[in-house]
């Protein structure tokens, strides 16, 4: 499977007991306990790998979603299905990732994966459609084949916030967006964008039209998150191909990389919405 973008789906179901869900109080955010699996099972492969990862003040190299498809207890108990994401930035993330789906100790169907001390077997069936895979270099031609389109419409599938000026921001400003793709864009790939990227952003780009309502992630105990999720659009005031081009790559990134803050353990997962008519990954 080619590429270094790589982007995995593992459909999963709870596999314990009714008593286990009980006892304690649930998670209502399970990023975390995405995070701590898909780590453990790549430090059981490959140390070396697990302790880069790990380096701090590093843009990490992958990301994982929450536990999709869950409200409440109920979605457990009663056989919902659920899904768990992961992706990879780098062809070595992406690698690992491939070999850990067809392992009995990683994520292969009818593995057993413990989120938050209960359990749950990755299901077969994936299938195809819930593996994709690309290049950087895919994802430039794929910007350069929209130059002409001043429109740039993103999904924010889970809550999406971003840091500035030692504050929390919910609100997907144009800057902070694109300042945020542009910062791992240029991290991992082999071709860098310029740094003036953010400065079109910033004062070419507007937002014309939304539909996102604010959603909150409890993290833990006194850790609580705000963050957009819905539809907004991007339009370019003053279009010049070059950077239009730049954009839709960063937009199409963002379904591998995320968003914004806290992509590590679930937050800001993320997706350019493509018009049908277009083949682009």
């Amino acid at each position: 499977m080619g590429g270094e973008l790589l982007s995995i789906a593992l459909p999963l179901r709870y596999c314990g007991t009714a008593e286990d869900l009980t006892e304690r109080p649930l998670p209502r955010w399970w990023g975390r306990a995405v995070q701590a699996v898909f780590l453990s099972r790549i430090r059981a492969a490959d140390p070396d790998l697990s302790a880069a990862l790990h380096e701090p003040d590093r843009p990490r190299p992958y990301t994982v979603s929450s536990l999709i498809g869950y409200r409440a207890p109920e979605n457990l108990s009663g056989g919902d299905a659920l899904t768990i994401r992961l992706t990879a930035l780098t062809a070595e993330v992406g690698d690992m990732l491939n070999r850990l789906i067809e392992s009995e100790n990683g994520f292969a169907p009818g593995s057993r994966v413990v989120l938050d001390r209960l359990p749950f077997e990755i299901l077969p069936g994936g299938g195809a459609d819930l593996i994709e895979s690309c290049s950087y270099a895919d994802l430039i031609a794929a910007g350069i084949a929209q130059a002409e389109h001043p429109q740039i419409d993103l999904r924010l599938y889970s809550p999406t916030l971003f840091k500035s000026d030692g504050r929390t921001q919910p609100l997907p400003i144009p800057g902070l967006v694109f300042r945020s793709l542009l910062e791992r864009w240029n991290a991992f790939a082999p071709l860098t964008f310029p740094e003036d990227t953010v400065r079109y952003a910033e004062e070419c780009l507007a937002v014309s039209g939304f539909s996102i309502r604010s959603f909150p992630a409890a993290l833990g105990e006194n850790a609580l998150r705000i963050g957009a999720v819905g539809k907004v659009r991007y339009r370019a005031l003053n279009p010049d191909r070059y950077w239009v081009s730049i954009l839709h790559a960063l937009a199409r990134f963002s379904r591998f990389s995320g968003i914004g803050a806290g992509t590590a353990y679930g937050l800001g997962q993320s997706g350019a919405i493509l018009k049908r008519t277009a083949k682009t990954p």
